[in-house]
């Protein structure tokens, strides 16, 4: 039997508790309708909760399966060839090497990128390491090291991401000589926040 109950505020008849229904109900907010929560308030939940939130996606891991051997004073870029994870399909890390954000996944993204360099002779060298989007950088770590033959680095950020647009990571070294990324310790990964 379907009935309506119209009223501007429900309280509970004695003390503070007020309960919905009974166990297996279900109660419905229409499509258009708005819960509002005052400031203040407090939702508790003892159950489970679905439909809230996100999940992150999409998102990748990837870094490099063997050492990449570059040379110094140009921007390369790094090529992370092997993927831990990629939800969406949307690192190419055969090709581009490069995130691509897919269609309908626009929004701020976190990523991170590291990489470790094997030089063959010592420093003191500059070595940049850069987070590109759309060809361009857009956020770089910075490090002037000492009498050495390896140097490390990470850089993190939170970039807004259109459809299409790409993030890539790319290096800058002022060594001499042969350089080396190091397998497994050069990684770049990203994913999408939850807003």
């Amino acid at each position: 039997m379907a009935s309506e109950i119209k009223a501007n505020k429900i309280s509970p008849a004695t003390g503070t508790a007020f309960t919905i229904g009974d166990s297996g109900d279900t109660f419905t907010l229409p499509s258009g309708a708005t819960l509002a929560v005052a400031s203040g308030a407090t939702i508790s939940n003892a159950g489970t909760a679905s439909g809230f939130g996100g999940n992150n996606t999409p998102y990748f891991s990837a870094y490099r399966g063997s050492g990449q051997v570059f040379s110094a004073s140009t921007y390369v870029k790094v090529l992370n060839d092997t993927e831990v994870v990629d939800s969406n399909g949307a690192y190419d890390n055969a090709t581009n090497y490069r995130f691509t954000v897919p269609a309908g996944q626009a929004g701020k993204y976190y990523f991170s990128a590291r990489a470790s360099v094997n030089m063959t002779s010592p420093g003191p060298y500059a070595l940049y390491l850069y987070i590109f989007k759309n060809g361009s950088p857009e956020a770089w770590a910075y490090d002037y090291t000492g009498s050495t033959y390896q140097q490390a680095l990470e850089v993190d950020c939170i970039l807004n991401m259109a459809v299409n647009d790409y993030a890539e990571m790319y290096v800058f070294s002022s060594a001499a000589g042969t350089l080396t990324l190091l397998n497994n310790y050069t990684q770049f990964l990203g994913f999408k926040l939850v807003e």
